[in-house]
């Protein structure tokens, strides 16, 4: 415990805390002698001559004090002396300087006597009444109009018709109700002391001391009526007594007072403190949309001076676009009296900037609209920043074109028109030849010039609805729209062909040219993303192999036995009806130590005759022909049973289960993986679920309840093939998942790939701050696994740690 040293700090901040209330209980007690000095005095003395005088002052003046408190709350219009003291006890004052006033007024007799003991019985009682008073919610001035409206027609009552109040004078005497009235008025003020001295060891305020002495010495005033007659010295006594407990209430209020405007100061001087030093634009306006105040980082930011823009609307300060727009929003604000929050873009000297804008209605105790405020924090180098990850994350950095991410989500959109529209649209595959004998004879910086040269060509002979991407390397995507038939598209591909017929200049050197070209036709060739550019790639191989610089078109290979669409639906029923599917696992491993982290269930079609079918030859096709469901109830099953298996032999391991579409908008997902999970003894805690970038895109909103649950549940949730989605940071931070899982494209070409790099390092990063794990699939060599966990990157699966294999054979390998 600390000492207090004499004079030291710790006596003056107690004199500082305490000397207030100290001052108020000896003035107390020194009137307190006084009256009894004066009461002794009389003994000695005739005063009967100055009697109802000095007793009329004597109230009017007591009467008035009574009234300060009201005065003071009313003129001030601030909740400090309500919140100190409450509002029951303004009106008690009120009622009781009503009352004696109206005592004042009238000659002794029955009112005389009536209109005193109301004034102590009803200040008793409000008093009494403040620690429940000031637990409810009260309207202060309303309440307090009521009050002396009432105390004012009741003295008037007693005024006017004084023998229609009950007797109080009875044969010289006060009667007993006189006598009750004053004793229960007393006994009242009195029992409220140890609620104030509680309130004062809690706050700790000297107000409360005050107020304790106030409620002894007009209780004490009301006890001491009953031992009385009119003109006593008892009578004169409990009357200073009464007139010390008036006194020493209008004091406090003036304590108050002068706490309040002193404290107001101060408050204003920190408001101004951190208005003026804030980083961000605030300001406020009045209900017509005027502003009344504006800090020095509004003016930093629009160039007007506080001078200039005080009293004035925005049409005075803005041009009418911007201004309306300003008007709109604040005006909506106000009348649905609730604030808004939302990304702006507003004209500054310093060009166009970003903001997070706060709007919110200025409301008054009474809910009266006194105006708006408004705060601008300016996001313009975190928008930046945004944009140059998203120009990283789907344009190539050389050509500027759309890369493979940007290139899927087009021809998605592509698809997705001509399956609205009943269209057709074709995909090319084009691949510069000898690409690599230029690289090597001429140098990168040649290739690259050769690529810049190559890719404008091509850029203008395209439709503007038409898309031109680079995949990488000398590879590059066409996907072009509404095309009429198959010979459309071979003529459109013969005219991009055309242009490599003249030479390309790169370095200085005259370089010849030419581009293999593979088209694969929509929906003849395939239904799906992958469906179309597999096949537009295996025809641009084609095209290759019969001499290079020529276009050739996809034609179905033996490369499954399905002939017919009706043949393949027909298949794919009797594979799930006869379960011709198996579960593969490919291990991910710990880039630290090699160890086993976890494993991916993929699946494999056991289709007779043909050996094991990938997914995309048939998922795109189930998915197409509503089988898609079935085939997703069958893979949670078997993986959660082999998880379950898995799981006693493995402490530490995840198991990754790949989810559709269509599990995310199933009502009856979560109940059917709870039951596995239950019947196999699966914690969720060792099950990762993935979901594909373009899916989480495509169906979050209707899948959102079954991600939540399973977020909640415990599952991990990762998102696949991170990067050929079209997804921005903002969106993507309300994704409720743990795990991003950067996909094999953007692997493959590091670390010479420097766009590739670039994505990888910017998808770390991003991870982290967003506080989510980071999972690379397709690692291929020691040397891009070795680089992977130098930029930071732990987990890691790819052919180099081993390929999917079945359960048993994993089981004998890893677990």
């Amino acid at each position: 415990m600390a000492m207090i040293e004499p004079g030291g700090t710790g006596s003056r901040h107690f004199r500082e805390q305490h000397g207030s209330a100290s001052f108020g209980l000896l003035f107390a007690v020194a009137l307190l002698l006084t009256v009894a000095s004066f009461s002794i005095f009389t003994r000695l003395m005739d005063w009967s001559w100055v009697a109802i005088e000095f007793h009329s002052a004597l109230e009017t003046v007591g009467a008035v004090i009574a009234l300060i408190p009201v005065t003071v709350a009313l003129a001030i219009n601030t909740q400090t002396p309500r919140e100190a003291l409450g509002i029951p006890v303004i009106c008690g004052m009120a009622g009781m300087g009503v009352f004696s006033l109206a005592h004042a007024a009238v000659p002794p007799g029955n009112a005389f006597v009536w209109l005193h003991s109301l004034a102590i019985f009803f200040g008793g009682t409000c008093f009494f009444s403040n620690f429940i008073a000031t637990t409810a919610r009260f309207s202060g001035v309303q309440t307090l109009y009521l009050v002396i409206t009432a105390a004012s027609l009741i003295s008037l009552s007693a005024i006017v018709q004084p023998d229609a109040v009950p007797q109080m004078i009875i044969s010289g005497q006060f009667s007993n109700f006189a006598v009750l009235l004053n004793l229960l008025g007393g006994a009242l003020f009195l029992l409220s002391i140890p609620s104030f001295y509680r309130a004062y060891r809690s706050s700790h305020g000297e107000q409360h001391l005050l107020f304790a002495s106030v409620a002894f010495c007009l209780g004490l005033s009301g006890v001491l009526f009953p031992f009385s007659q009119i003109w006593s010295d008892v009578w004169w006594y409990w009357h200073f007594v009464f007139f010390l407990g008036l006194l020493l209430m209008a004091g406090l209020f003036l304590l108050l007072l002068r706490r309040g405007f002193t404290g107001s100061q101060a408050d204003a001087a920190m408001l101004a403190a951190i208005t003026e030093n804030a980083n961000a634009a605030i300001y406020a306006k009045d209900p017509l949309g005027n502003y009344r105040f504006v800090n020095k980082y509004w003016e930093q930011i629009f160039g007007l001076s506080i001078a200039a823009v005080v009293g004035r609307r925005d049409e005075d300060l803005f041009p009418p676009s911007m201004a309306r727009a300003l008007s709109q929003r604040e005006s909506n604000v106000m009348d649905q009296r609730r604030g808004v929050e939302f990304e702006d873009s507003l004209s500054s000297p310093n060009g166009r900037r970003a903001f997070i804008s706060a709007k919110f209605p200025l409301l008054a105790s009474d809910s009266t609209l006194m105006g708006l405020a408004g705060i601008y924090t300016d996001i313009s180098d975190r928008k930046a920043l945004e944009e140059q990850l998203e120009q990283l994350a789907h344009f190539d950095s050389l050509t500027g074109l759309p890369n493979r991410a940007l290139a899927r989500d087009r021809l998605a959109q592509g698809i997705a028109q001509s399956k609205r529209q009943g269209s057709r649209l074709a995909v090319l595959f084009l691949d510069i030849d000898n690409f690599k004998v230029i690289n090597d004879s001429l140098g990168h910086h040649a290739g690259d010039e050769l690529l810049l040269a190559m890719s404008g060509r091509l850029r203008n002979i395209l439709r503007g609805g038409d898309t031109l991407s680079r995949l990488g390397g000398d590879e590059f995507l066409a996907v072009l729209l509404d095309v009429k038939s198959r010979e459309d598209a071979v003529f459109a591909a013969n005219k991009l062909l055309a242009t490599t017929k003249e030479r390309f200049e790169a370095l200085g050197n005259s370089v010849h040219s030419s581009l293999s070209i593979g088209l694969a036709l929509y929906p003849e060739d395939g239904l799906s993303i992958d469906e179309l550019i597999q096949h537009a790639d295996t025809a641009m191989y084609q095209a290759k192999s019969a001499g290079r610089g020529r276009v050739a078109t996809y034609q179905r290979q033996q490369t499954s036995d399905v002939t017919t669409e009706l043949h393949l639906l027909s298949e794919l029923r009797d594979a799930i009806e006869h379960e011709q599917f198996e579960l593969h696992w490919q291990p991910q491993v710990n880039l630290r130590d090699g160890s086993l982290c976890g494993a991916e269930a993929l699946l494999r079609w056991k289709r007779p005759g043909a050996g094991c079918v990938l997914p995309q030859f048939f998922i795109p096709f189930a998915e197409s022909h509503g089988l898609i469901a079935e085939l997703g109830d069958w893979v949670l099953a078997a993986a959660l049973k082999q998880i379950g298996i898995w799981a006693k032999q493995n402490s530490d391991a995840t198991f990754s289960i790949n989810l559709a579409p269509a599990d995310l908008a199933d009502d009856g997902f979560m109940p059917k993986v709870l039951g596995y999970c239950e019947e196999h003894k699966v914690t969720p805690s060792r099950v990762v679920f993935e979901i594909t970038e373009q899916d989480v895109l495509s169906s979050l909103e209707l899948g959102r309840e079954n991600i939540m649950q399973l977020r909640q549940q415990g599952f991990t949730l990762s998102i696949d093939d991170f990067g050929t989605g079209n997804s921005s940071l903002l969106r993507l931070k309300k994704f409720p998942f743990h795990e991003l899982k950067i996909d094999q494209s953007f692997v493959q070409g590091i670390p010479e790939d420097a766009e590739s790099l670039a994505i990888v390092q910017a998808t770390l990063s991003m991870a982290k701050a967003l506080d989510m794990q980071v999972m690379t699939e397709g690692v291929e060599t020691e040397q891009q696994a070795g680089f992977l966990l130098g930029i930071g990157c732990i987990k890691a699966q790819g052919f180099y740690f081993g390929r999917p294999v079945s359960a048993a054979e994993f089981e004998k390998t890893w677990i």
